[in-house]
């Protein structure tokens, strides 16, 4: 038994070693990418390409890993290098530090991301459309979908990013990017929802008097048979089973 378990051992540190030498290569192969397209602060991520990245590794043999546990090692050495050797980039939370949205912000943006708590709404979405070096956390509560979404600011992913009911979304400088399953976010009044809804299948997130927030399956530029405002779009993954649990 004890000569097994020396020989396992041995497996384990000669695939800790590759995992090492890789995750450096993976690290230095970013920095040279970001020193050509010599971009800074969010302009770098793409959000569209982590997705795919994602979805083309967990169609591999992960077991015995759950695709989630699988899919948050990977957001841990993603965040991690991004964040390292390509820009710096901080995350405003409009949301308690032991709220359920603060837990998925610290699943998808690991450890090594500066992140703060319990800002107001307002005061996110007037940082972030300042600071190309800073992402906004929005839960869906409170109306800040159907009033002034500033201009320059696209919502690029949702929290969990995982099919499962939605927490709140990513907003930010970032440019909105296709990947392999899509949903577009939309504000449509209230006078048009039912119209809308059974043309484009809607997701009701939330409504006030005057308007619904609606997610609709796909990557829309636009809507031109309906009066409504495209807030962003964002990939997902689909997992199967328990794993969507």
């Amino acid at each position: 038994m004890n000569k097994e378990l020396d020989n396992l051992r041995r497996s384990i540190d000669n695939i800790d070693d590759d995992l090492q030498r890789l995750i450096v290569q993976r690290a230095r192969i970013v920095k040279e990418i970001a020193k050509i397209k010599s971009t800074s602060g969010v302009s770098i991520l793409r959000p569209g390409r982590e997705i795919d990245l994602l979805y083309r590794l967990l169609n591999k043999d992960i077991a015995p890993l759950k695709s989630i546990e699988f899919v948050n090692i990977w957001r841990e050495i993603i965040s991690t290098i991004t964040s390292s050797v390509q820009s710096a980039f901080a995350v405003s939370v409009a949301a308690p530090a032991d709220s359920e949205l603060a837990e998925e912000t610290r699943n998808y943006y690991g450890s090594m991301i500066e992140k703060t708590f319990n800002h107001q709404i307002v005061d996110t979405l007037n940082e972030v459309s300042k600071n190309n070096n800073l992402i906004g956390v929005l839960p869906f509560n409170d109306n800040w979908w159907s009033e002034d979404f500033p201009e320059n600011l696209n919502i690029f992913a949702v929290l969990p990013f995982y099919i499962k009911k939605p927490v709140g979304f990513l907003v930010g400088q970032v440019q909105n990017e296709r990947s392999i399953n899509n949903k577009t976010v939309v504000v449509v009044p209230k006078s048009e929802y039912k119209i809308s809804k059974s043309k484009y299948n809607l997701e009701n997130l939330a409504s006030n008097e005057h308007s619904t927030l609606c997610l609709v399956e796909g990557y829309f530029d636009n809507f031109d048979e309906i009066n409504s405002k495209i807030l962003g779009k964002f990939g997902y993954i689909d997992f199967d089973g328990e794993d969507n649990e």
